[in-house]
């Protein structure tokens, strides 16, 4: 697999048209405990999202994308569907456009991983350069994200689905509002696509 260049990751932001690599392959990351869940439990998240039917960009995850960045007051966001890998299968981007890539070939990188590994529902950074997990995480700095918040998808049976979240490369002051809102949020799309007449023929 190919993996992107430094200079790729350097000008590869929010809205820029799509590389020809689809694919980030980032450079290895140690596992942290918070993340070790996240692995393990890869073989039935991808059990559940073959039973739901996940995996695939819909417009509709793109409508819940956009919604989560409107009440957020957000620019951009997406809903990163996660099993083995990580697939951005909704997108809002306020400047129009894509993100940089589709998926993410590992369980490590960018922040959505860190939200399933969570015991709280919700994950919010203010100030990503504040923590240091993501100083040398390769999504994170290749978006020149500054601020994040993102809330666990699961179905009725507890099993995590992935994640909605919001983005912006300035700083944003969150309160319990906005981890509430997200939350909320996150639990609408857990109801949809969870239900069975979500694959019902459109």
């Amino acid at each position: 697999m190919l993996a992107a260049t430094p200079s790729e990751q350097t000008c590869a932001h929010y809205g820029d048209e799509r590389p020809s690599t689809m694919i980030f392959d980032a450079a290895p990351l140690r596992i942290d405990a918070d993340l070790a869940m996240v692995h393990k439990l890869a073989p039935q998240r991808e059990e559940a999202l073959a039973h739901y039917k996940l995996g695939s960009r819909d417009s509709r995850l793109d409508d819940f994308a956009r919604k989560a960045a409107m009440a957020l007051g957000y620019p951009n966001a997406a809903v990163n569907i996660i099993g083995r890998t990580q697939r951005i299968c909704g997108v809002y981007l306020e400047s129009g456009g894509e993100f940089p890539f589709e998926e993410v070939d590992d369980l490590v990188t960018g922040f959505c991983p860190h939200v399933l590994g969570r015991v709280a529902q919700a994950l919010p950074l203010e100030h990503v350069d504040d923590d240091p997990r993501f100083h040398t995480n390769d999504i994170v700095t290749m978006l020149g994200t500054e601020s994040y918040v993102g809330a666990k998808l699961k179905d009725r049976h507890g099993v995590l689905l992935g994640t909605v979240c919001v983005l912006d490369k300035k700083r944003h002051t969150l309160t319990k509002n906005h981890v509430e809102t997200i939350k909320s949020v996150a639990d609408e799309v857990s109801k949809d696509i969870t239900d069975p007449r979500w694959n019902d023929p459109r």
